[in-house]
């Protein structure tokens, strides 16, 4: 798929990229260690069952659906070379999306997968807790 292809009206997920997110899920590897570390601190969560996809697959379901990263559960896929644990932006990253583990905990699954618009209040949430480890 090709960007956004993944995005049916409304900010569905389509449901062949939803499917390949189900079977994803509870892959990929923990966060960085370094990183987990502070940010668990921070947001005051262990984040001890993030799982960061990061490979091709995930490149394909991040473009998909037109993100840098994205969220569903305590899964978080990355596009192709964003997932940069240790860098300004990438850390950055990496907190807004742990953030969004944090904020669908004990969530109840209701209807299917949908893209949030970047003026959400949880998107909004996630960027001021990513921006404020800047300093």
């Amino acid at each position: 798929m090709h960007d956004g292809e993944g995005i049916l009206q409304g900010g569905v997920v389509h449901p062949d990229v939803q499917a390949a997110i189900g079977l994803a899920h509870g892959g990929g590897r923990p966060l960085h260690e370094g990183t987990a570390g502070r940010l668990s601190e921070v947001l005051q969560d262990p984040l001890h069952d993030v799982r960061v996809h990061d490979g091709p697959e995930a490149a394909m379901l991040a473009r998909a659906v037109a993100a840098r990263a994205f969220t569903v559960g305590n899964d978080i896929f990355f596009g192709a070379g964003e997932y940069r644990p240790g860098t300004a932006d990438g850390d950055r990253l990496i907190a807004h999306e742990a953030t969004h583990v944090i904020q669908q905990r004990g969530a109840p699954a209701a209807g299917p997968l949908t893209v949030s618009d970047p003026g959400d209040a949880l998107e909004v949430e996630a960027e001021v807790l990513a921006r404020g480890l800047d300093g």
